[in-house]
Formats: structure tokens, C-alpha cells, sequence
């Protein structure tokens, strides 16, 4: 089967996925042409071992530029947008114009960084698999209840009608693709009771090759990982650490596919103010996270309503248990008191778990132990791609219904 694969992905978990699902694929004798634009990562693993080809088109997105004029700056910044997406939606055309001539049997599409839900998606003109990895967040720019002043709503008007009309563009793309695919329940749930729109959730793999026990890994810190976001929850994780007493307190790594200069510096302050021994390391490629992973005592992992969750598996392949937050993807990945614990979003409750597994070798043992024999026996990418596959037979049959 020859297939064309969309995306606009950054560094990332995102990333990664797609870089696995490619592999399998080609080993099962796909042929897989890669369409992208200069605005992805492409440096963060390339896909070039596995795919025939790579198109790569240049896309001239503008930056947001400050606008010292009170007042002015939205509306600008709402015509900077709206001419960034009439670009997109042009190179959009052209992009599927090239996959629709190109003889492919199906198109399998991921995120767009800017529209999740990539514009191409409307064009093609072949059967389409979108596999979605995030939801876009909806800004409530717009929404001011209370008090809000006639001139504030003014203001603030061209944020929420941007906010809107993206909305309505990721909808709209959406119905367009044969098939939606998600990464976890969760994701699958949120897009149906925002939009009423339904998907098939097949779940990610994890090399078992490369993510794997290391029997003379020394065991030192506790990892937090993912992008120096305040989604990612590294905040709550420093602050969980500084209420142990300073005699137990290991220091914390946080590693992250891309370091901002500016989160790095409040993260160390904040670091300082609880006490706590930071180190940052910007990690990019699968060897260097499972050599972080292993040498871990645990995976401290505090997102807010992750998705899923690739690092909290990545880390149970390589047999140490995960501290996380019960909410999200990862009720789906980790299971409590087994193969790591889940609690609340407090960072009492998460000092107090930590203390736990620092003060207990065995229980961290056991825990890990039991990590590795779950992702080897649920999560592993041969498993992934099978369900991956049968997707793609449901999406050639629907698209040969229609």
C-alpha cells in the first residue's frame, strides 16, 4: 500500500508516536511518502530512514509581532492571524492537489501545530485517516461576564472572534477526514462532547528495544519531563519535593525536547525558592530519554488533563513507576498501586507519595518490575500498528461506500 503522510508536528511525544508508527509500517512493506512544511521540527526524528521521500514545503507563518499602541494590538494580531491562515489554506490546496495526483491509496494525516486538524484535510480527494494527538484549547477571550467594561470587550473582541473562526475551521476539517483516530478515551470523549464528533482510539506503542531495563542504572533523581509549559506541571513537582525534609530530598531532572530560556529561568527560581536541586537537560532523541528514564527512582509526572501520556509508558518500559496525577490519559496508562500511583493534583498528597517510593527500594523495585511485564504485554508497537492497520482497511472500505 502506498500511503502519503501529513503533518506540521513540533519536537515531541507527538513526534515520536509517528516516528514508531512509520517504522512498523515500513517494516510490513508500506511505502510511505512524507508531506510536510519548514514550520515542523524537522531535525527531531527525521523520518528520513523509513520514508521513500519527503516533500517539504516552505510555509511563511508569521510571528505574532508586539504592538506598543494600547488597545490597537489585538486587532492587528487578528489580521496577522487571518492572513496566516489564507496562506495556509493556499499551500493546503497545493499540498493535497499533489497528494491527490500522486496515486496513493490512502492519506494518513496528523496535527497541524496551528489548526490541530489540518486545513489539507478538506482537499483530498483520496480516503483519509486523521490521527488526532491533541485538542485545541478554545480561549474565552470573549465570554466576559460580571462587570467587564464596553470598551475592555472592544478590546478583547478580534481575540475571540480568532478563537471562533478556528474553531469553526477544525470542525470543519474534521468532517472532511474518512476516519478520526485518538490516542486515549479521554481524547476520544472530549472532542465528542465538544462537537459531537466520534473517533476510534488506537493507542500508542512503545519500543521495548531501545525503552528497556539497564541493570547497572543507578538510581539518583526523580524525573519530571515534557516542554517547560505550565501544562506540564513541573511547578507542582518542585513544589512536592520541597516539602520533604532536606535529608531524603533527591534532586529533580527535567527533561524536555526544547529548552525557553525564559520558563527555565522562573522554574529555577521557583526551584530555589522550595529548596529543591534543579538540572535541565534538553533530551531529543529515544536512547538519551531511556537512559534518563532508567536512571531514575520514579517518573513524577503532573500534567494537566494530559491526553495520554507517552513518557509515563516510556518510563514503565524501562521498569520505574510513575507518580502521577489521576486525571486525563494517564488513568488510562497507569495503573494505580501496580504499576506506579496515581493522586490528586495536590502537592501534599504527592510529597507524601514520594517520600514513599524514595524511602521504600523494594516497593520501587516491585512497582518497576511490574511496569515493564504490563507494557510488554499491552504496549508495544507490533500491537499498536495491527490495530493501526485494521483502521486503515475500515477507512478504504468506508471511502469505497460513500
Amino acid at each position: 500500500m502506498r500511503i502519503a503522510l501529513f503533518h506540521n508536528l513540533p519536537a515531541g511525544g507527538a513526534k515520536r508516536h509517528t516516528y514508531e508508527q512509520v517504522r512498523e509500517l515500513c517494516r510490513r512493506g508500506y511505502q510511505i511518502d512524507e508531506f510536510t512544511q519548514s514550520t515542523a521540527d524537522l531535525d527531531f526524528v527525521p523520518f528520513a530512514p523509513y520514508a521513500a521521500r519527503t516533500q517539504i514545503y516552505d510555509l511563511p507563518w508569521k510571528r505574532l509581532q508586539p504592538v506598543i499602541i494600547p488597545g490597537i494590538g489585538p486587532y492587528i494580531h487578528w489580521w496577522q492571524n487571518y492572513r496566516n491562515l489564507f496562506v495556509l489554506d493556499r499551500q493546503s490546496q497545493r499540498i493535497a492537489a499533489e497528494i491527490n495526483a500522486g496515486g496513493y491509496d490512502l492519506a494518513f494525516v496528523k496535527d497541524c501545530m496551528f489548526v490541530v486538524a489540518p486545513i489539507v484535510l478538506r482537499y483530498l480527494r483520496i480516503p483519509s485517516v486523521f490521527y488526532m494527538h491533541s485538542v485545541p484549547e478554545r480561549s474565552n477571550a470573549d465570554s466576559s461576564k460580571g462587570h467587564t467594561s464596553f470598551v475592555r470587550k472592544v478590546i478583547n473582541w478580534p481575540t475571540g472572534a480568532h478563537a471562533r473562526m478556528v474553531d469553526r475551521l477544525v470542525v470543519e476539517n474534521l468532517h472532511c477526514a474518512t476516519r478520526i483516530l485518538t490516542n486515549s478515551y479521554f481524547t476520544r470523549e472530549i472532542r465528542l462532547l465538544r462537537d459531537g464528533i466520534d473517533s476510534h482510539v488506537v493507542y500508542p506503542g512503545v519500543d521495548v528495544d531501545t525503552f528497556q531495563l539497564y541493570p547497572d542504572a543507578n538510581a539518583s533523581y526523580v524525573l519530571s519531563a515534557g516542554s517547560l509549559t505550565p501544562a506540564k506541571g513541573h511547578w507542582l513537582v518542585i513544589e512536592a519535593l520541597g516539602r520533604l525534609d532536606p535529608a531524603i530530598r533527591p534532586r529533580l531532572v527535567i527533561a524536555t525536547p526544547w529548552v525557553d530560556s525564559e520558563r527555565r529561568m522562573q522554574l529555577e527560581q521557583y526551584a530555589m525558592q522550595y529548596g529543591v536541586m534543579l538540572e535541565m537537560t534538553s533530551a531529543r532523541d529515544s536512547q538519551q530519554m531511556a537512559q534518563l528514564y532508567s536512571n531514575a527512582l520514579f517518573l513524577a509526572f503532573a500534567p494537566t488533563m494530559e491526553l495520554l501520556g507517552l513518557v509515563a509508558l516510556e518510563a514503565m518500559a524501562c521498569g520505574v513507576p510513575v507518580v502521577g496525577v489521576c486525571e486525563g490519559g494517564l488513568r488510562e496508562t497507569v495503573q494505580n498501586d501496580v504499576t506506579g500511583f496515581l493522586v490528586e493534583r495536590d502537592p501534599v498528597q504527592f510529597a507524601a507519595t514520594m517520600q514513599r517510593l524514595i524511602e521504600d527500594a523494594s516497593l520501587r523495585q516491585q512497582l518497576g518490575q511490574q511496569a515493564r511485564r504490563h507494557i510488554e504485554s499491552y504496549w508495544t508497537w507490533p500491537r499498536a500498528v495491527d490495530d493501526l492497520e485494521a483502521q486503515f482497511a475500515a477507512a478504504l472500505g468506508q471511502a469505497k461506500d460513500r
